[in-house]
């Protein structure tokens, strides 16, 4: 095992299997460079039960990503430019950090952003239980 996901995948197995001390899950992406054929077969040996996500699907699995934390991030950024733009060549240190995020988050982490993130999520489960078929990357 010289490659870093077995190598993460053995440690994965060591400290959780021992402590729980029966077959556990591992969430990962669906995605070449992350599936590899020596960590299936050691995660089956060692009794982890490997759950595979398709790649490019975080907006339709973590709703919070989308409706959370995408539009906190937007504010952030944009506090943080007029920050600097009022003291310029100055940089911004751990002293303003509280003061300049707190906007954004109390805009931004609100239940109206929180809970419709959570509809879109079910709705697209909804959808993708009723017409299998159906590409929900695009919800």
């Amino acid at each position: 095992m010289d490659d870093c996901r077995q190598l993460f995948i053995k440690s994965y197995s060591l400290s959780i299997s021992r402590w729980l001390n029966k077959t556990t899950a591992r969430t990962m992406v669906n995605h070449a460079s992350h599936v590899d054929f020596r960590v299936i077969d050691y995660s089956k040996e060692n009794g982890i039960v490997l759950l595979t996500f398709p790649p490019h699907c975080s907006h339709a699995l973590q709703p919070c990503d989308v409706s959370v934390f995408g539009p906190f991030k937007r504010a952030l950024r944009s506090s943080h430019n007029d920050w600097i733009q009022m003291n310029p060549g100055k940089r911004i240190s751990i002293k303003e950090t509280a003061g300049l995020s707190k906007g954004p988050f109390l805009s931004k982490v609100t239940a109206e952003n929180i809970i419709p993130g959570f509809s879109r999520l079910v709705y697209g489960l909804l959808i993708g239980l009723l017409f299998p078929r159906l590409n929900l990357l695009h919800l």
